[in-house]
């Protein structure tokens, strides 16, 4: 074990800086262990959002049936195109009747975001894996959630 070797090597050894280092490992150890997601970088909008917006459009006059997300960004991208379309609310409405079908929970944190839940997430984080599951589960899932 490394704690191990760094012990004797505090208790041992005499080298220039053993103080310093010594108390900056301390403070690592009394600081609480906190993780932070930083993005990354930020997509933004592609250059043609007429597929977006024949998207809302599909969404919110209830014509799909599934929607599947590889990413959290589709998301986000769907909500702001209806926003420009005055449409929020309507596409939530829309999304609440639908199966939403997400690859792992980065994608299903921007879901929830939304103040929707995602349906199924992807056993394994992978585009076949999802795509399998949603084609297995969909149906079922459809009719609980129309029939109540």
């Amino acid at each position: 074990c490394s704690v191990t070797v760094v012990a004797y090597g505090f208790a041992r050894l005499r080298w220039p800086g053993r103080n310093v280092f010594f108390v900056i490992l301390l403070a690592t150890m009394m600081v609480p262990p906190q993780v932070t997601q930083v993005p990354v970088y930020e997509y933004s909008l592609p250059d043609d959002v007429e597929p977006l917006k024949r998207a809302v459009t599909a969404v919110t006059s209830g014509d799909l049936d599934v929607i599947v997300l590889t990413s959290g960004v589709q998301l986000a991208h769907l909500f702001r195109i209806a926003a420009q379309e005055a449409a929020e609310d309507d596409l939530r409405r829309g999304l609440t009747s639908m199966v939403i079908a997400s690859i792992g929970p980065t994608c299903s944190e921007e879901i929830e975001r939304r103040g929707l839940r995602p349906d199924l997430q992807a056993s394994h984080p992978k585009m076949g894996v999802l795509v399998r599951e949603a084609a297995e589960q969909a149906a079922a899932i459809l009719r609980t959630k129309r029939s109540s």
